[in-house]
């Protein structure tokens, strides 16, 4: 796929196998946008629920609530302003909810056999290849990361400055 690097979504088709073991783990789920390097631009990471906790988890991949079930979800991950263009892979890995390491047993292979295969160096596993562009047209104000806005708008040379985000020396 080919996108602008616009802060715009973009669309992700998951599609899962769970056992029955697996249900009620408190899993999250991590998509990541990373380069050649490992370095991840964009990241999102889902809480996987049941489909009868709707109503206490937020944002979550629901899965059946009998296993085994194979599903299918279309979510997405924000492509930030920003990112170099250049060519990026889209990987997926599944961690312990409120922890960041992917799930492995004591040997260091994972327990989610289907996406962990034996022998794999990483624990996340490539779903995608995505080449990022510069956008075509200027960003309008609402699609960049402007913390904090400058009213009036600066313009020096051409260049508008609308606002900034970040370190502000001020708060220090």
């Amino acid at each position: 796929d080919r996108v602008e690097s616009a802060n715009r979504p973009l669309a992700v088709r998951l599609r899962w196998q769970v056992a029955a073991d697996a249900i009620g783990h408190g899993y999250q789920v991590s998509l990541r946008v990373q380069d050649d390097s490992g370095r991840v631009w964009a990241s999102r990471d889902l809480p996987v629920a049941r489909q009868d906790e709707l109503s206490t988890t937020k944002g979550a991949l629901f899965v059946p609530q009998t296993a085994p079930a194979e599903f299918e979800m279309l979510t997405g991950l924000l492509i930030p302003a920003g990112i170099p263009p250049g060519a990026y892979q889209i990987v997926v890995g599944v961690s312990e909810s409120q922890n960041t390491t992917p799930v492995a047993d004591g040997a260091g292979e994972s327990s989610v056999a289907p996406l962990f295969p034996s022998g794999q160096a990483t624990p996340f596993v490539q779903i995608g290849a995505l080449q990022i562009n510069v956008p075509t047209a200027p960003l309008p104000a609402f699609r960049l990361p402007i913390q904090h806005g400058l009213e009036p708008v600066v313009q020096r040379q051409g260049v508008a400055f609308l606002g900034y985000a970040g370190f502000d020396a001020a708060d220090s």
